[in-house]
């Protein structure tokens, strides 16, 4: 088994389902690089309501997460199931992805709120009683031009932002290749400052490697030794980038994370 201790337990627990997708990624922030994460994707067919209730109890998700759960997994078309491997411990999140919203969904109007397109739980993997529900609002058929604008307003204090360059590099590349601005998504949880977006640029067909030399020069920005950082880029480097989030975390730190194709755990 590739993930020890608590993202060991999880990918245990989803042994035997069929993934709808899987990613693997790693979270740079200031002196710190996190690269024992992933994502794995269930279509609501491939899992059964109890199924689902047993996957979350066995993880101990908390009971206050679970009637949420219960209540809002009916509109739900997909859950996603993630590990972050932190030192000494992790992070376990469950996502209800409701992408039936969007069937409907017009071009988004300037000042609307989004459409809630993901709904996370998330809770420390040593103790429950740290947890946080994120909403993941997606503004549909955003052009280039408003995507950018958004995404800078993210970074308004530090227009400069290495972080910011390497996303807008990859708006624009991502539009060309696909005809279309990626999907854009923001990011807000309880409790905390977070606040970030999401870029979904699975059509556009990036490679890791292309985006190569961005990563060092945010290598480089947040403090990480290249001895931490290579392993982890030449593992990936073959890959397809899948999203890309960036802006700033729940602690308050500037960070970027790189989600890639993975085909397991």
């Amino acid at each position: 088994m590739e993930n020890p201790g608590k993202g060991g337990l999880l990918a245990s627990l989803l042994k035997g389902y069929r993934p709808e997708g899987i990613e693997k990624s790693f979270k740079m922030t200031v002196g710190s690089l996190l690269s024992d994460r992933f994502l794995f994707g269930i279509h609501k067919a491939d899992i059964s309501p109890a199924d689902l209730l047993s996957v979350c109890a066995r993880m101990g998700m908390p009971e206050i997460f679970i009637a949420s759960l219960r209540t809002n997994a009916e509109e739900a078309n997909a859950f996603h199931f993630g590990f972050e491997g932190t030192p000494g411990g992790g992070v376990y999140k469950i996502y209800l992805e409701f992408a039936g919203r969007l069937a409907n969904a017009r071009p988004a109007a300037p000042g609307s709120e989004g459409v809630l397109l993901h709904l996370a739980y998330k809770w420390d993997a040593l103790d429950a009683s740290i947890r946080t529900i994120a909403q993941y609002r997606c503004w549909p058929q955003l052009p280039e031009a408003a995507v950018q604008s958004r995404v800078a307003a993210l970074y308004a204090n530090d227009a400069d932002s290495v972080a910011l360059k390497g996303i807008s590099d990859l708006i624009g590349l991502s539009t060309a290749r696909a005809g279309t601005a990626p999907m854009y998504l923001e990011v807000r949880e309880e409790g905390n400052p977070r606040a970030s977006c999401d870029l979904n640029l699975h059509h556009a067909g990036i490679g890791l490697a292309e985006a190569g030399p961005w990563l060092s020069r945010l290598r480089k920005h947040y403090s990480i030794a290249d001895e931490a950082f290579l392993p982890v880029y030449e593992a990936a480097r073959q890959s397809t980038l899948g999203h890309v989030s960036g802006g700033t975390n729940r602690n308050g730190e500037d960070f970027v994370t790189v989600y890639y194709a993975a085909e397991g755990i």
